[in-house]
């Protein structure tokens, strides 16, 4: 049976309206956070930037932190909280952030570029996303939100990385909280215990000359 054109126009409309009407009857699918595949956004490093941190519950808990030097994918910083001076490596690519050489009192500018590596602590991994655990051999680190706002004496930073840290000693209760902004970094870090907490919140960041 042939169809005329006007009862084809009618079946193509009457088909239309049957998808239309099964896609309005299947729920709606929630929207999901993005999954971030590149962590160099959240770990800036070009030389002398500095960050000035202020701190509460502890005398030390404020700190300045800056790049002293960048060669390739390995970065240099100097931390100084008042009380001692850290000379630290690290190491950056896209798939993480990791701390591979710590160095206590140590009031020089000289590169520890090519010292032997001695630790592999991975602040930030690939990907991004809620859930996300790894360890190294003292902690536990979870990423608990991708999309946090936090107001500080710096600003309001938006799209925070929230990181949860937990000790893998089971006596060990205490919880450390590490704060990551695009494009700023470290902007806030916490540490509480039961009876205290202490926190270092990002004051300022600016481009300066390296630490003396």
């Amino acid at each position: 049976m042939r169809l005329t054109t006007k009862t084809l126009l009618l079946l193509i409309l009457l088909t239309g309206l049957a998808v239309i009407a099964g896609c309005a009857g299947q729920p709606a699918i929630p929207g999901q956070e993005p999954v971030i595949t590149d962590v160099q956004s959240y770990f800036p490093t070009e030389p002398s930037l500095t960050w000035t941190y202020e701190g509460s519950g502890n005398e030390y808990a404020g700190f300045t932190r800056t790049v002293i030097y960048r060669e390739g994918n390995q970065v240099q910083m100097a931390e100084n909280n008042g009380g001692t001076r850290l000379g630290r490596v690290y190491q950056v690519s896209a798939e993480a952030i990791t701390q591979t050489l710590s160095r206590e009192e140590y009031y020089s500018n000289d590169s520890l570029l090519n010292e032997q590596p001695h630790q592999r602590q991975i602040l930030l991994k690939a990907p991004l996303k809620v859930g996300q655990v790894w360890e190294d051999m003292q902690n536990k680190r979870e990423i608990v939100s991708i999309n946090e706002s936090v107001q500080l004496p710096a600003g309001t930073f938006q799209h925070v990385v929230k990181v949860k840290i937990t000790s893998l000693d089971p006596q060990q209760k205490d919880l450390q909280f590490e704060y990551y902004a695009p494009d700023a970094g470290l902007i806030m870090r916490e540490f509480r215990g039961d009876n205290y907490v202490v926190t270092s919140k990002l004051q300022s960041l600016q481009r300066m000359a390296a630490a003396e």
